[in-house]
């Protein structure tokens, strides 16, 4: 195992270098310091190398672009208030959580104090993310007691986590760990949902006398994953805000130094955010008005465009669902058939996976989306219907696989 890993780190695997749209009054200040540390980012690299099997020229480009990003956002040295807010976008299971890890070790080594990253919507997403968080930058998992990732590379400074893939960002949690920054010279994590209970959670605690005055003077990195979901503000009138849109900014206005940036494949509600929305209530809006980067994804990277070929038309009508999935679906409507377009997919779907086990000898997570209606109770009857037909092929194969063909 340990071989394969090296070889694999060593094929030539490339990845471009990252497109940028930047502001005019972007002010570079990364050559400034003197010495910075590179303690976590080191760390960061060998995981990923080693650990990981990512090629060493890959991950030198990550850290390159993590580097151009950063020189981007807030100096946390700088002594003047400021807020710099981006936008990272890239493909669809493409290095985006890799790169955001990069950026949260680089941000710790250069003196970002207080790290939060808003990781999606749903329960096991933030599970998932914070995961990876303890591999790739706290080096402890809190809930199984023991080190894992980046840790066995060094383990001297531990960054503190107020999170766990136990529990998320809860107030008397947090004040019951009885962390006090002061007294530690290690970053801040919060892995949190993105939820308006989690984040009014999350502004009361700090709202709080003596949190307030422990962590106001804080540099502090925002990171918004899937940023053009629920983050953006979808009120028509100028003078309303939703919830999780007013959280974050409110969140960003108690901290003096501070960065927004937001990571998505699909960046098109973001740059559409009024650059001019501004309330004296709830600071600016969430427009990246700062830095745009476009990640180019390595060239093993598998997408549409290289299995379909960009030149084609890669969108297939389905005739044959009218009678079973009608488009036009009621949440009274009972569903009793599939069409044979899903059965197909659902054969293809379970052959590639058969084809991948064999090709790694090892398992892999894979998925297949089956999008037929918003309707919650249509989804479920399509789901038993799916299990259904999955239960059929496993008792055809596990009572007819001895026979020869």
């Amino acid at each position: 195992m340990i071989l394969s890993k090296e070889i694999h780190s060593e094929e030539t695997i490339s990845i471009p270098r990252a497109s940028t749209i930047m502001s005019k009054e972007k002010e570079p200040w990364l050559h400034t310091l003197k010495n910075p540390s590179t303690y976590y980012s080191d760390r960061y690299k060998n995981y990923l190398t080693i650990d990981e099997g990512f090629s060493r020229q890959v991950v030198d480009k990550i850290f390159k672009t993590t580097d151009e990003t950063l020189d981007f956002m807030t100096n946390p040295n700088t002594e003047d208030e400021c807020i710099k807010k981006g936008l990272v976008m890239g493909n669809v299971q493409s290095g985006k959580t890799a790169n955001y890890l990069a950026l949260i070790n680089r941000a710790a080594d250069v003196g970002y104090k207080l790290i939060i990253l808003i990781a999606g919507v749903h329960n096991n997403l933030r599970m998932q993310t914070q995961a990876r968080v303890n591999s790739g930058f706290i080096g402890f998992d809190t809930v199984e007691k023991q080190e894992r990732g980046v840790s066995k590379y060094n383990n001297e400074f531990r960054p503190f986590s107020f999170t766990s893939t136990e529990y998320d960002f809860k107030r008397d949690i947090a004040t019951s760990l009885n962390f006090n920054p002061k007294d530690s010279n290690v970053p801040v994590i919060l892995v949190i949902k993105k939820n308006p209970h989690t984040l009014k959670n999350l502004l009361d605690w700090l709202e709080t006398n003596n949190t307030k005055k422990s962590y106001s003077t804080y540099p502090l990195l925002v990171i918004d994953d899937e940023a053009d979901n629920a983050s953006i503000n979808t009120k028509k009138n100028p003078d309303e805000v939703t919830t999780i849109n007013r959280q974050i900014r409110q969140l960003l206005k108690m901290f003096k130094k501070r960065s927004y940036v937001g990571y998505t494949a699909t960046p098109f509600a973001n740059i559409f955010i009024n650059p001019e929305s501004k309330t004296d209530e709830h600071g600016d809006d969430l427009f990246p008005e700062d830095f745009i980067v476009s990640l180019e994804s390595p060239d093993n990277y598998i997408g549409a465009e290289k299995i379909f070929n960009s030149n084609k038309n890669i969108l297939r009508t389905i005739t044959d669902n009218e009678i079973c999935l009608d488009v036009k679906l009621k949440a009274e409507d009972t569903v009793d058939c599939l069409p044979e377009s899903l059965y197909e997919a659902i054969n293809v779907y379970l052959l590639t996976i058969g084809i991948r086990k064999i090709r790694k000898n090892k398992n892999i997570h894979a998925s297949m989306l089956i999008n037929v209606s918003f309707r919650v109770v249509i989804q479920e009857q399509v789901k038993e219907l799916v299990n259904t037909y999955l239960q059929l092929i496993k008792q055809y194969i596990q009572y007819n696989h001895h026979k020869s063909i």
